[in-house]
């Protein structure tokens, strides 16, 4: 938003009254009650201005930044300035220029594609001010990842860790190893051994049913990814997952199809792959599933193994969660709910994770910008609390991007 000095509109103002010319029983009748005892001069009001809208948590270096404009007023050049030097940066002009007559607006977008180093910077016009600081930086997203990963393991330290973050942050380790440290050396990521030593002293026995199938999926998952580093804890959780199965039933839940996954992968018992099989025709009959993160997560886990043996089944899958993804890239602008704009970015980051391809991860992105200021209110949701489950897996995937390849 830009914001100029209530000062120099509250001077105008005190010109225009006196040449106006109150008489002085109106001045002496006047109730002043309300007026402040000390003038206070940092009063700061909108004024019109063109409506750039910056992701208020930042971006990542060498990412094509798209600034949306919208203002009354006419302006098309601008200069980056760089915000802790005060010096220009960069000259900038308004691209995809267009005016709505109805509405009296201007609109358009600026285009900072040639900002090459890490910093915080503005924009600036001399008619309408400056906007809000552009940070700009090379590990923004795994700085943003690794927030809430030591978010999530302080609350295993604790008593309030989730099962759902924690099987969003085993997907994301799963599917991006590389983005969890050793850090203690013991050839063990930090992340498994804070998880392992939750697990030790956590209590499900209480826990309502969907969480308890929860539990039991989050157990095989650790067991089937630990098994490499204490192969005897590792069979201890998928016997203890197993147990949580037994005793909890099979209700043909999505909760349950995604425990039921987990375990057979872990185990490649039969009667598993008999319970998931029981899902077929829903699957077959129905192309809307992947739009619920735990179908999908149980789906992407059991076609790890299962998708050679029935080909059918395998392409359905593939078809449709493709499908919702372009579905969500074309769409997600008129979503207003952060629950909701993350769902379809889980769905969107399983699309890239089968099939990487530059347009899923630059929707992905697009998705945290516009959560975080780049929408027409201007609004940034990116802290809004009860969200990990879905940004976790998210920003793990932009975070693989960045170190990866970037623009």
């Amino acid at each position: 938003m830009f914001r100029k000095s209530f000062f120099s509109l509250f001077c105008a103002l005190a010109c225009l009254t006196l040449f106006t010319g109150c008489d002085n029983e109106t001045v002496q009748n006047a109730d002043l009650s309300f007026m402040e005892k000390e003038a206070v001069l940092d009063y700061e009001v909108t004024l019109p201005s063109p409506y750039v809208n910056v992701d208020r948590v930042g971006y990542s270096l060498g990412e094509d930044i798209v600034l949306p404009y919208k203002s009354k007023v006419d302006c098309t050049s601008f200069d980056l300035i760089d915000s802790k030097t005060g010096e220009k940066y960069l000259s900038l002009e308004l691209s995809e220029n267009d005016y709505d007559p109805k509405l009296k607006e201007y609109s358009g977008n600026i285009r900072l594609e040639q900002i090459t180093d890490s910093g915080s910077w503005h924009i600036h016009n001399d008619l309408v001010g400056d906007s809000y600081d552009i940070n700009v930086s090379g590990d923004h997203y795994k700085k943003l990842l690794d927030e809430r990963i030591e978010s999530f393991r302080e609350k295993c330290r604790g008593t309030g860790a989730d099962p759902g973050v924690a099987f969003s942050v085993l997907m994301t380790y799963e599917w991006y190893p590389e983005l969890f440290l050793d850090e203690d050396g013991d050839e063990v990521p930090d992340i498994l051994n804070t998880m392992g030593n939750w697990f030790q002293s956590s209590e499900n026995a209480n826990a309502k049913q969907s969480t308890v199938y929860m539990w039991a999926a989050l157990f095989a998952k650790y067991g089937y990814l630990y098994q490499n580093y204490d192969k005897a804890f590792a069979t201890e959780c998928i016997q203890r997952s197993g147990a949580i199965l037994d005793k909890a039933g099979f209700d043909m839940s999505k909760e349950a199809f995604l425990a039921v996954a987990e375990l057979y992968r872990a185990t490649g018992k039969e009667s598993y792959l008999e319970e998931l099989l029981k899902y077929k025709d829903y699957f077959l009959q129905n192309d809307e599933y992947p739009m619920d993160r735990t179908y999908m997560y149980g789906i992407l886990t059991f076609m790890c193994i299962y998708h050679e043996n029935d080909m059918e089944l395998s392409r359905k899958f593939m078809s449709d969660l493709m499908e919702r993804a372009r579905e969500c890239a074309d769409s997600y602008r008129e979503v207003k709910d952060t629950q909701e704009l993350l769902d379809m970015g889980t769905v969107v980051t399983g699309a890239n994770y089968i099939q990487s391809a530059y347009q899923y991860y630059r929707t992905c992105r697009r998705m945290i910008h516009y959560i975080s200021g780049e929408n027409e209110q201007g609004i940034n949701s990116f802290y809004e609390p009860g969200c990990d489950e879905q940004y976790i897996l998210i920003l793990g995937s932009l975070a693989h991007n960045e170190m990866n390849y970037n623009d």
